[in-house]
């Protein structure tokens, strides 16, 4: 492929990557969610614990453990969240929905459920088998590069 072609390839990549991170951000506004954030309440609303650690969520998001903890402050300071000492390990910290927070997570999530399923049903149903099975493809074979590249450095 010639440079030329590659370089709008990217370019083109790029974009999208951009507008549908707009798209969803820009949908969580009404609520005053970041997609961090609305990842969150749905772990705590979805999770098999309703509860979780502020580690845990580092992890799930693929943040540190700083940018989580700015996260759940903003979450308490708005009475969504609850900071319990953990059963396991009184030093740890264990995270829950309050009442209003399980309303919100409640709300945002059955929203977000719909918007998906509105757009998702607007393809065919080829088209949407097309669509999940190519972007396992693309995060497979993305995957496989980073960790051939992690070989290389390491």
């Amino acid at each position: 492929m010639p440079q030329q072609n590659e370089k709008f390839l990217l370019q083109q990549w790029m974009k999208l990557w951009q507008d549908i991170d707009a798209l969803y951000t820009s949908f969580l506004k009404r609520w005053r969610l970041s997609p961090h954030a609305y990842l969150i309440l749905e772990r705590l609303h979805r999770g098999p614990t309703r509860s979780a650690e502020p580690t845990e969520l580092a992890v799930l998001l693929h943040v540190t453990r700083q940018l989580v903890t700015f996260i759940l402050n903003d979450l308490e300071e708005r009475g969504l969240i609850l900071r319990r000492e953990s059963a396991r390990d009184r030093r740890r910290r264990s995270i829950a929905l309050s009442k209003k927070g399980r309303s919100l997570a409640k709300e945002v999530c059955d929203e977000m459920d719909a918007l998906e399923l509105k757009t998702l049903h607007a393809l065919s149903e080829q088209e949407r088998t097309e669509l999940l099975e190519r972007s396992q493809r693309y995060c497979d074979m993305l995957r496989s590069s980073l960790n051939a590249q992690k070989g290389q450095d390491g």
